[in-house]
């Protein structure tokens, strides 16, 4: 099982639950399966990574 079969599982489950809380912020299991899902559709050239010159990384 991966990060990706958790999330669709517990989206199932638990839709309409918090998933994540942070201050007065909190995404429940279904948004945070959805902003996955967009996020890893992205294309690749759009992610950063650290040998990516933006990052000032080498």
């Amino acid at each position: 099982m991966n990060l990706n079969d958790f999330l669709t599982l517990a989206a199932h489950a638990h839709g309409d639950r918090p998933a994540v809380e942070l201050s007065d912020q909190q995404l429940t299991f279904a948004e945070l399966h959805a902003l996955a899902g967009r996020t890893a559709a992205r294309p690749h050239s759009s992610r950063r990574t650290a040998s990516d010159p933006a990052t000032g990384s080498a």
